[in-house]
């Protein structure tokens, strides 16, 4: 089942009302989502542009350091069985994509699979509304979420730019760039502040 019909099939005031209750915190932007699944209703999706399947999960991770909480939570991600090798050698289903930038048409068009069975995650409702949150993770709109990957892509030139232009040692003394050690130690400072 792709996404559209998976959308398609649920009522979505229900659809809202488990996405609220799943992701309590949501509810302030209930205009967003409204607006969100009206366009995604309008939309075609564009079985040529995608490969990529969305895939629903689950993350739980304890972490060895004092006062740490375990995280606990529902994830998608994509995987499509067509990448190639990548710098680690994986390839095709050993790979997962973030796509919450991909545009909504092409969200559509895959295909999606639960890979838990989480109760966070049993029924097709929870699924789309999982599915939902994801797609507007950074924007109610196509539109927004174009703009945001745009602005990615900018700053990622614009760094390109700086390194060709004076190389990383000099931007580093120039305080364009932070080294990551530095970024990490400025981190625990500020967490330990309080």
């Amino acid at each position: 089942m792709t996404v559209k019909e998976l959308l398609d099939s649920v009522d979505k005031i229900e659809l809202l009302d488990v996405l609220y209750e799943l992701y309590p915190d949501q509810k302030e932007n209930d205009l967003g989502y409204k607006q969100a699944i009206l366009e995604m209703l309008d939309l075609t999706p564009n079985e040529e542009k995608t490969t990529c399947r969305v895939v629903i999960d689950h993350v739980y991770q304890e972490y060895d350091y004092p006062g740490a909480e375990a995280d606990d939570y529902i994830t998608i991600y994509g995987i499509d069985p067509q990448a190639e090798e990548d710098e680690f050698g994986r390839s095709g289903e050993d790979i997962t994509w973030a796509i919450e930038y991909r545009p909504w048409t092409e969200w559509l068009a895959m295909d999606y699979e639960c890979a838990t069975d989480d109760k966070r995650a049993k029924t097709p409702i929870q699924h789309m509304a999982h599915i939902l949150f994801e797609m507007t993770w950074v924007g109610y709109t196509q539109k927004e979420v174009s703009d945001q990957f745009d602005e990615i892509v900018e700053s990622k030139n614009d760094l390109d730019k700086l390194l060709e232009e004076k190389g990383h040692d000099q931007a580093v003394a120039d305080g364009d760039l932070i080294p990551m050690d530095d970024l990490i130690e400025r981190m625990k400072d500020v967490l330990n502040e309080d």
